[in-house]
């Protein structure tokens, strides 16, 4: 399976660097801040890089459209 820039995998799940989530959905960064803050998705830090998983990508997607 290929890999793009930002995006791990780690026990079957794949994550997005939140320096990505921006350049794969078009969301802006305080969107994303917004919904960290109020703990709709969880980071995770991969040998030093923030991420969120791709379920929590989705998420953001659902969330974005709520506010």
């Amino acid at each position: 399976m290929k890999r793009t820039p930002g995006t791990f995998v780690s026990d079957g799940r794949e994550y997005v660097a939140l320096s990505s989530v921006f350049h794969l959905t078009g969301i802006p960064a305080h969107t994303v801040t917004d919904a960290i803050s109020a703990g709709y998705v969880t980071v995770r830090q991969f040998s030093g890089c923030k991420v969120i998983s791709l379920a929590d990508v989705f998420r953001l997607l659902d969330y974005e459209g709520g506010e």
